[in-house]
């Protein structure tokens, strides 16, 4: 940290002149060493933001108009560009010029002196896209099976440290040894019911209690049963609201005032497709998810400026035991062979076959990764082509 801010306090600001050299070629070998240690600063600030320090990096927007000069200067020499290539991008993190890395005032002033191509790519230099997700905390409710399984492993595979609960201690245990076997991560797990409010708030706590750090939370819970409208009851209401609206709205109310303290965080919640293209046998789920979009669309606009991004992603039919199980009902109530009846539906999606729970995983990770960081608000279909809407 010491080092990083003596780097700040010797950047070179466009209005300080310096001693002048008489010979040439040392003015300008002068000019490419001062460059290199510019941008070698900027790496251990990118370092220093991935070990989460932000607020002690904001003096970095002083001196933005500087660094992007510089940057500016690397772009126009091939060979300085290369330079760069192998110092920042071969990290695995490229300089990016943007509001979230570089938090602070006067960045709007910066950034309207970049180069086109800048204002395009927010680096000049293009290298592997980094999701920004090691040692990050995540937590992902339901993640005993299906969806909340492969979601919890896709994060764990980016270096996220996990807080896992589902109602079955057992299936918890082995995707925790999983992700701790394969990935090396640090897994917290919980036994519980996303429906008990109480309990929610408590894992939420302990989690951040263990872990010093909320970043990425995942409310997910099994969706209600599939039937006609005149056959559903009250309590079959209140259950699907309970499950599936009110948990969302607790792990929110949970993990909010986390991530504001930090200034990053994100909510993806997991509904389905049918929040767009209502399936007639799933009333409840197309009426209670619904709410869910809804809640994403207020959230998002109420806490983006805390660097909080709140999205919604919708499976269409995955091959998982939920929509095992509603083909199963569509077979007996049509007197029909299930495969058939998955073959029936699998002609109906464009992409002709079901979604495997990684795909849905993957679209989950993006939106939890700082590539993401301008989209919130939105429902990300995971559908195969499904939605027939515009």
């Amino acid at each position: 940290m010491r080092q990083v801010r003596r780097d700040y306090q010797n950047f070179a600001r466009p209005d300080r002149e310096h001693p002048p050299v008489p010979q040439p070629k040392a003015q300008r070998a002068l000019h490419h060493i001062r460059d290199l240690f510019v941008l070698m600063a900027v790496l251990r600030h990118q370092r220093a933001l991935a070990q989460h320090q932000p607020r002690q990096h904001r003096a970095l927007a002083v001196h933005k108009l500087a660094i992007d000069q510089r940057v500016q200067r690397f772009h126009r020499n091939p060979v300085k560009a290369r330079v760069l290539q192998l110092l920042l991008c071969g990290q695995g993190s490229p300089p990016s010029i943007s509001q979230d890395r570089y938090p602070g005032k006067g960045y709007g002033r910066a950034a309207r002196n970049l180069p086109p191509r800048l204002h395009r790519t927010g680096c000049s230099i293009i290298g592997p896209m980094e999701t920004g997700l090691k040692d990050r905390v995540a937590v992902v409710a339901g993640s005993s099976l299906g969806i909340g399984r492969a979601t919890a492993l896709a994060l764990a595979a980016e270096g996220a440290h996990l807080a896992l609960c589902a109602r079955r201690q057992e299936g918890l245990d082995r995707v925790a040894a999983d992700a701790r076997q394969r990935f090396g991560v640090q897994v917290h797990t919980q036994a519980l019911d996303v429906s008990d409010s109480q309990a929610v708030r408590a894992f939420v706590a302990a989690t951040h209690g263990r872990f010093g750090r909320i970043d990425v939370c995942v409310p997910n819970a099994g969706g209600p049963p599939a039937k006609p409208f005149l056959d559903t009851t009250l309590d079959e209401w209140e259950r699907a609201w309970q499950l599936n609206l009110r948990s969302a709205v607790v792990f929110c109310q949970a993990v909010i005032p986390h991530m504001q303290g930090q200034h990053w965080g994100r909510i993806v919640t997991l509904t389905s497709y049918t929040v767009k293209q209502p399936v007639p046998e799933l009333v409840l789920s197309n009426t209670i998810r619904a709410g869910v979009m809804g809640l994403v669309r207020s959230l998002a606009g109420q806490f983006g400026r805390d660097g909080i991004t709140i999205n919604n992603v919708g499976p269409g039919f995955t091959a998982t035991d939920r929509s095992r199980s509603l083909l199963e009902q569509r077979a007996k109530n049509r007197n029909l062979p299930l495969e058939q009846i998955q073959r029936e539906l699998e002609s109906e999606i464009p992409i002709g076959r079901m979604a495997q729970p990684e795909e849905v995983a993957a679209a989950i990770v993006w939106l939890a990764s700082e590539a993401a960081a301008s989209i919130t608000g939105q429902t990300i279909l995971v559908d195969g082509g499904s939605y027939k809407g515009l």
